[in-house]
Parts: structure tokens; sequence; C-alpha cells
């Protein structure tokens, strides 16, 4: 019954507005069951509810799908909410040097429109951001998009074995519901995955959520922002981490449904505190991208509420591991749900499979990994080509704000030639800006400043920075067959391959990680069988859940995409290989299906209707189709002609740009040799020079000293001499009589 409310017109009344009247006969005695709800209202009418919602109560706390926050006291709930929680807080602040490594990323992207600034600073005048990060992102996400996601729905079923009609017919159906729901059952799919692709190459992990909606009633597999992803320390992956948080916001309706829905147990959360509205520094980098102010509102019902959701062991008190009626201790997997500001436990249930005695926890999350590096550590182009965008932003706006400052030059000028009342002179083609340089000449007032335009050698610098990022981040053009048409098919597979190789190993990755989720959903529509085409009017399977219940158990469900091909030009190339090889050996192939796989490999559809099914006589064309699949034969040719010519351009600038460094590189070597022999002429010039001086030295010194000698001794010539004279003096006075003269 699709309405299960009524309502009985009160006295006076010959309808009610609005509704539809119905007779009433026979009801009396239905009305009294308990589980119909009769309420009277205040204008004499009666509202009976032949399906009301019953509030969310305990049930039987041995059921395995049981809420057991309904069953434990307040006082346990308590304490394991404070326990989750403060684990969650150290969590989360472990996490936050790569919350700002992402910050760093989104500004790497250069997606923010800014204006250059008006005055230089230390950083410059531009504000210009290289594009290399955010070209191999993109190229990535498109790349990803277009082998992960066909038009025609991700999902192909695996029919090993003996192939009959009758499971042939099987795989068909499943195969077609399958891809229904992912495409039009579960709209969000598709654009959901599409954006984890962007942050899956950026970032270099993302991660996806595959649960049952108990809103929605159907399983989703939904997109986790690595923010909001809280995981313990010490993990390798999420298979070895003990503690898996996800955060979500939620609007208090939301959590209302949840409640009304029975899946969370009421419990009074309290208006949310202030610290809901602040964001961690990845929302804040996100809003300023997007141009979205965050919300300043403070009214309750308008504010979402944080929310935790803990995939954890704990050892729950009542509900302990028993072995021979005595509690081991030992923790088991439990998913508890937490409103983050009350700390009110909403929801705590077994989260292992039933009947399983080694209490197995049950996967939720599947991880995508761009590169694996270190335990715990994934990389993205963020790490590959984050150091290299740098540098080239840097060199860009070095390059820009020479060019600036080369076309429009400022310069110094005399104090004397101050009484203008601008320093900001602009003379316009044919005019005559008047100047008082006080009697000084203008070209000894005014100089300008030495700027200089872009060198070769930084130009050079910026190209081969950039084309080794393009090789290492997997976006330079792939050089095949050095632009010849007649190429060796060997040579120009293995050429592609070897230039992308780290791409395909990204894509065998995410092949894997993509049949994990697809193995989860499988699980989960064992459970539900009826929701793979609750939204299907006309389902393969006819609503037939026992055959569609055996079809999910022996059915592997696997992506449509292939593993060993990353890439619509190695498929094309292969379909070239494959067409040669026919060529070359006619009767050694089927050369209807190799036609016919070959179109289906350049993408050319109902390849069926273009063959020749009449016996004998010239084959009918239509010519429409052939002119169609000629056209698109052409282009597929056109655009392998020019990969090759852009290749052998490539090849010849970087041959040309390797010969002009070796020969850099030997004429420095030249100029070393040169420096090196005048340094050391130099200095045996030097040691030259000073024997001289020491001998010039010695012999000035060997001069003076023999001076020095006979000015010495006729110094005690003369002073004996004059020693003797004045005792010859003396003599002659004391021989003379007294008084004579």
């Amino acid at each position: 019954m699709d309405h299960h409310n009524l309502r009985q017109a009160g006295p006076g009344q010959a309808s009610l507005p609005n509704e539809e009247t119905v007779n009433l006969g026979g009801l009396e005695e239905a009305v009294k069951d308990a589980s119909i709800l009769q309420v009277e209202l205040s204008d004499g009418s009666v509202s009976i509810n032949f399906a009301p919602h019953v509030k969310a109560g305990a049930g039987d706390d041995t059921e395995h799908e049981e809420n057991l926050a309904l069953h434990v006291d307040s006082g346990e709930l308590a304490g394991v909410a404070d326990n989750l929680l403060r684990h969650i807080r150290e969590d989360i602040t472990r996490q936050e040097q790569r919350l700002q490594d992402v910050v760093k990323g989104i500004d790497l992207l250069g997606i923010k429109l800014e204006e250059p600034r008006a005055e230089p600073n230390d950083e410059g005048i531009s504000v210009v951001r290289h594009p290399l990060l955010l070209e191999a992102v993109l190229r990535f996400q498109a790349n990803a998009r277009g082998e992960m996601l066909p038009a025609d729905g991700p999902v192909k079923v695996a029919n090993d074995g003996d192939q009959t009609v009758e499971l042939d017919a099987v795989a068909n159906a499943l195969e077609q519901d399958m891809n229904h729901y992912l495409t039009v059952g579960a709209p969000e799919y598709y654009p959901d995955t599409d954006r984890m692709f962007f942050t899956l190459g950026h970032g270099g992990e993302a991660y996806k959520k595959v649960y049952f909606h108990p809103i929605k009633r159907r399983p989703v597999s939904e997109t986790v922002d690595r923010k909001d992803l809280i995981l313990s320390d010490g993990a390798v992956s999420l298979e070895a981490c003990s503690r898996i948080t996800h955060r979500s916001k939620m609007r208090p309706s939301e959590i209302k449904r949840m409640q009304l829905a029975g899946v969370w147990r009421e419990a009074p959360l309290g208006p949310p505190a202030m610290s809901t509205m602040a964001v961690n520094t990845v929302d804040v980098a996100l809003q300023a991208v997007s141009g979205f102010d965050p919300k300043s509102t403070v009214e309750p019902e308008e504010v979402d509420r944080e929310i935790y959701e803990c995939y954890c062991e704990i050892d729950l008190r009542g509900y302990e591991h028993m072995e021979d009626g005595e509690p081991t201790g030992l923790a088991l997997p439990y998913r508890v749900t937490i409103d983050k500001d009350s700390k009110q436990i909403l929801e705590i249930r077994r989260w292992w499979e039933e009947g399983d005695d080694t209490y197995t926890r049950k996967e939720v999350f599947v991880e995508y990994v761009f590169v694996p590096a270190f335990p715990g550590v994934n990389l993205g182009l963020l790490h590959i080509l984050g150091n290299a965008t740098r540098a080239l932003t840097a060199a860009w706006r070095i390059a820009l704000d020479n060019g600036m400052l080369a076309n429009f030059p400022g310069g110094l000028m005399a104090r004397s030639t101050g009484k203008q009342q601008t320093t900001s002179i602009r003379v316009g083609p044919g005019q005559v800006a008047p100047m008082d340089a006080d009697g000084v000449p203008l070209k000894e007032a005014f100089m300008p400043l030495p700027y200089r335009d872009v060198t070769g050698g930084f130009v050079q610098i910026i190209q081969n920075v950039e084309q080794t990022s393009q090789r290492l981040g997997g976006t330079a053009e792939t050089a095949v067959g050095e632009g010849r048409s007649d190429a060796p098919v060997g040579t120009t597979i293995a050429l592609i391959d070897q230039a992308t190789k780290v791409l395909s190993a990204v894509h065998k990755r995410m092949h894997t990680a993509q049949q994990k989720e697809f193995a989860l959903l499988k699980d989960l529509f064992k459970k539900d069988p009826e929701a793979l085409w609750r939204s299907n009017r006309n389902p393969a399977f006819e609503r037939d859940v026992a055959r569609l219940e055996a079809a999910l158990d022996n059915k592997d469900i696997v992506p449509k995409a292939d593993p060993n091909t990353a890439s619509q030009t190695l498929r094309i190339q292969k379909a070239i290989a494959i067409y040669q090889m026919a060529k070359e050996n006619p009767a050694m192939f089927n050369q209807k299906e190799v036609y016919t796989r070959i179109m289906g490999m350049v993408g050319i559809e109902d390849a069926e209707s273009l063959f020749n099914n009449a016996p004998g006589g010239p084959p009918p064309i239509d010519p429409i189709k052939q002119m169609e699949a000629n056209a698109k034969l052409a282009g597929v040719q056109a655009k392998v002609a020019e990969m090759g010519s852009r290749q052998q351009i490539a090849a010849s600038q970087e041959q040309t740009k390797i010969a002009m460094a070796q020969a850099k590189m030997a004429e420095t070597r030249v100029r070393e040799k040169e420096v090196a022999i005048d340094a050391a002429n130099h200095a045996a010039d030097r040691r030259s020079k000073e024997m001289l001086a020491q001998a010039d030295l010695e012999q000035s010194m060997l001069v003076h000293s023999d001076k020095l000698l006979k000015d010495r001794a006729s110094m005690q010539a003369d002073d004996q001499f004059r020693q003797q004279e004045a005792e010859f003096k003396r003599q002659q006075a004391m021989q003379k009589p007294f008084g004579s003269e």
C-alpha cells in the first residue's frame, strides 16, 4: 500500500480538503490493533496511520546487526566515547603536516585567479604559476576517465569455465543490470569517481567508501576526501590500520532522518559548539579557490554537526569475547558513531560477518594509490612534479619581470632635479616632457638601472627542466617510429610501452582497486538483491530474485577496462599491429574477426553492419557508413602521423640541444685549462720576482755591513787620535812653569 495515512472526517464535514475520501467500513476492529496508530484531532476528525514509525527501542542484542548502543549503560557509553575521541584527536594531530602539503599542492595548481602586484617586492611583480602540475593531473584524470568509466558502464562479468548459452545469458543479464545501476540507478557514481581521479593524480591516494545507505535504501560507493579520513599511526595500508575514522558534516535534519529510520539511537545532542564552524586548512584553501566564504550563521538548525564514524577494535563490557565461559580480553571490531560536540554515541554495531569465528573486520574502504613508495607513504604528481613546478614558476616570474622592466625601465635621478611634482615621467609618442634639471645636463641628471632581458642560457635551462619534468610525469609526447608510416610494429609498441610504463603501472593499480570496489558492491547486493533494479523499469533479470542471487554467487564482477592497455594511443598501436600481422599472413587469420576487433579498438560501433553477409557477388557497400569508417580511419592515421612528426621534431631539437650542451662543456673545459695555465705562469713569475728581491736584499745587507765596519774603524781611530792629542796637551801643560804664559 503506497498510502498509509487515512483521516476520518469530523462531524459536519462532507470531506477533507486535498485528501482522498475512502470508506472506513470494517476498520473499527482494525484500529484496535496495537500496530495501527489512531489520533483524534481537535476538529473532531481522526487520523489513522497503518504503518506508523515506532520509536527505535532496544531489540534483541543477540541479533548480529543490532545497535548495541541501545543496550549499553550510559556510563560505559561515556567511557567508550571519551577514549575514542582522545585517540581520534591524536590521529588528527599526526596528519596536520600532510594537510599542509595538500594546501601547498592546491596553490601549485595555479587555478586561483590573481592580479599582478602593483609594486615589486621580494617575490617580484608577476603571480603566474607554471601549469606543469595542472597539465599532468588533467591528463591523468582524462585518461583515467576514458579507460575506467566507459559510457556504457564500467562493469564486465567474468564467465570462466565451460561456456553455454544459458551461462552467457546470465552473465550478460548481470552485466547489463550492474551497468544500468552504476550509470542510471546511482547517478552520483560517475561524477564522484571522475572527481576522485583528480584527487588521486594530485595527491597520490584516494579512498572509496562502499556501504548500504539506509536513506537511499541501496548500496553506494562514494569518495571520501583524504582530509576527512583519519587513520591511526603506523599503518602500512588500510587493512593493517587498527582504527579508521570517517569524519563527516551532517545537517541536523539528516541526523534526525537516521534516528527516525532506526539506524541511530535518539540521544540529546544539544546545540552544536562554535568549534563546529571551524574548518581545517584544506577547507580554507578550497574556499579561497572556489570563491565561497565560510558559513557565518550561528543558528543551531543551520550549523552542520561533526560526526565521527570510527571503525575500531574495543573490548565492550557486557559483550566480551568469551572462551570456556571466561572473557579473554580480545578487542573485537565494531563500528562506533559519535557526535563530536555532545560526545554522544549514536551507534555501536558488530563489524564482522555473522558466524565468523576469526572476527575479521569487514572491509568498507577501498584505497586507490598512484605510486606506493615507502610504508604508509603514497606519492602523487604533487610529490613527483612539485619541486619542478616551483622552479619553473620562479623562472617564469623572473622572465616576465625582466621583460616588464626591460620594456618599462626605471632609473635614478639627481636630487637637484626633484622640483617636479612626480618622479613617474611617461612620454607618449610625439610628445616632449619639460624637465627642470637646475642646469645639470639631462644625461648626467638621470641614470637608468642596468635591467637586461632574459638570456638564451636561462631560456635553455627552463626548457631542460620542463622537458625532464614532462618525461617524469608522463606528459611528454612519445616518439613513435620517428615519423615513419612503415615503422616496425614491435619497435613502435616498445617505444610507447617504455614511455608510458609509469602510467601503465598506475592503471593496473586502479584496475585492482576498482575490482575490489565492485566485489564489495556485489556483497551488498547479495543482502538486498532487489536494490539492483529498484530504479530499473526493465531489468534483464525480470525481478527474479533467486536467479539474481545465484548469479551473484557464481559470477565475478570485474572492471571492463583492460589492465594491460592504459591509453587509447596504445590501443590504436595494437590495432595497427594486428592489421599488419594479418596482412602479412592472411591465411593464418580470420579476416572478418580481425577487422571487427580493429574497429572495436578504434571506437567504430556497429562494425557488423559494414560486412557483406550475402554469399557470392561483390559485397554491397553502404556509402555513408563506408565514408564514416574511412574518415575515422583517416583521422587515426593522421593522428599517428602527426604524433610521429612531433616526436621527430622533438628528437631533433633534443639532439641539437645535447650537441650545443656538449660544445659548451668542451669550451668550458678549454677555458678551465687556459685559466690553469695562466695561474701557473703567474705563480712562476711571482716566485722569480721574490727570488730577485731576496738576492737584492742580501747584497744590500753585505754592502751596508762593510761600510759599517769601515765607519766603525774610522771612528775608533779618530777617538784614539783625540785621546792622544788630549794627553799630549796635558803633559805640555804640566811641564810649563807656573805663572808663565
